[in-house]
């Protein structure tokens, strides 16, 4: 399942839930992303809710003693992949990459969530080969107008200057 909702919107805190409710039934967590600061805010979560995790990361000590692994999708790809009931990706618009269809093929059989922002990619893949089903959690418009985002403001020309911009892929 691909759960989309904008940044800022609470995709780490609804993860948490996630990981609550799988631990609760016995299952074990793996949370992968791509990058260090989407890692280290999702520990800064999970300790506050009080659940205990493990590393796969370089330059952090692994242990799969923890029902929780935070993995670093480079790092998860050079060691063992650990026991999983539960997969959750981060930034799930990467999901494409034959890196990505690696670990996701190993745990073919296991749930697994996919979190974005921004599920249409610009390349032209599809994440429907790899998602069963997608549920938009809010439009940005909404939560402007139940005061959990601000309002962006713009500040562009009106008609900008593209002479030396080149097209690829359409």
């Amino acid at each position: 399942l691909l759960l989309v909702s904008p940044t800022g919107s609470g995709k780490t805190v609804s993860s948490i839930h996630m990981i609550e409710s799988a631990i609760k039934k016995g299952r074990e967590v793996l949370f992968i992303a791509h990058r260090r600061e989407i890692l280290f805010q999702t520990q800064a979560k999970l300790e506050a809710a009080g659940i205990d995790h493990g590393w796969i990361m370089a330059g952090k000590q692994k242990s799969f003693m923890a029902p929780v692994h935070l993995a670093s999708i480079q790092t998860l790809l050079k060691r063992e992949f650990p026991k999983a009931g539960l997969v959750i990706w981060d930034e799930a618009h990467h999901a494409t990459s034959r890196t990505y269809r690696h670990v996701i093929d190993h745990y073919k059989n296991v749930p697994q969530i996919g979190l974005t922002a921004t599920p249409c990619r610009s390349d032209g893949n599809g994440l429907g080969g790899i998602f069963d089903g997608m549920v938009q959690a809010a439009y940005p418009s909404e939560l402007v107008r139940d005061g959990y985002l601000v309002p962006s403001r713009i500040f562009a020309p009106s008609a900008p200057d593209l002479r030396g911009v080149k097209v690829k892929r359409g």
